[in-house]
């Protein structure tokens, strides 16, 4: 009987898989090719999640926290600074996202530092040069930090310069991407800002007593003085001269 069978099953299989060794789980050849379509897109989508979510030696990311203690920026003591800041390239541009947490010194208002404060890092370069990235975080009260970081792009030409100040000059586009992969060391940072206080001291206003000018009284001529005044020179001299003639002229 089993003989039978197996005489039975044999052309079958010749007809369905000619000159070849039939595979362990058959398959009808139609749906195979279905399957090929779906494959090709679930390959093209990882391709494409891992060359977005790996990066590259080009995209790589500084990530740091710098903090300086004891220092003055313009005329507010600071007792303890620490920025967060993170340095990525996206899309082609560098992407700076950074937040600070300050707290005052002594004699220092916790608004001292205004809005409008940038923060230089300073970097030492694998040639043993110095480099500035300049950032512009929004500034909180002292004790207070940002609950959003502050997120920025400036452009590749401006972003390390040779010193903490504007308008020094700064690297190339090529020179600034080759610095941002080539493994600087962030040392410490510069404070630059328009303070919108000087301290706790005089901060309440108070009236101001300037000594007056003393001057000696002046007499007052009226009119009728100065008038008489003036008669008494035209008649004394006058006068004198019909004295000395009577006494020329006397008896005789």
């Amino acid at each position: 009987m089993s003989q039978k069978l197996v005489a039975m099953s044999e052309p079958h299989i010749e007809k369905i898989y000619p000159n070849s060794t039939p595979p362990l789980f058959p398959m009808k050849a139609g749906g195979l090719l279905k399957l090929f379509p779906a494959i090709r897109l679930l390959s093209t989508l990882l391709l494409l999640c891992f060359s977005l979510f790996t990066p590259t030696s080009s995209e790589a990311a500084i990530s740091e926290d710098l903090t300086r203690s004891n220092f003055r920026a313009s005329v507010c003591n600071i007792a303890n600074m620490t920025i967060n800041f993170k340095i990525e390239e996206s899309f082609g541009e560098p992407l700076i996202t950074s937040n600070v947490l300050w707290q005052a010194g002594p004699n220092t208002s916790s608004d001292c530092l205004s809005e409008i404060t940038h923060i230089w890092l300073q970097a030492r370069t694998q040639a043993d040069g110095i480099t500035y990235i300049k950032l512009s975080p929004r500034i909180s009260p002292a004790g207070i930090k940002q609950d959003t970081s502050t997120r920025e792009s400036p452009n590749w030409s401006a972003l390390f310069c040779s010193s903490p100040m504007e308008g020094s000059p700064c690297e190339t586009v090529a020179q600034a991407k080759n610095l941002l992969t080539s493994g600087l060391r962030f040392e410490t940072f510069q404070v630059v800002s328009d303070t919108l206080a000087i301290s706790n001291i005089g901060s309440v206003s108070q009236p101001v007593n300037i000594p007056q000018k003393t001057e000696k009284p002046q007499p007052s001529l009226s009119l009728d003085s100065l008038l008489a005044d003036a008669i008494d020179t035209v008649v004394k001299p006058q006068n004198a001269q019909d004295t000395d003639e009577q006494q020329a002229g006397g008896p005789g």
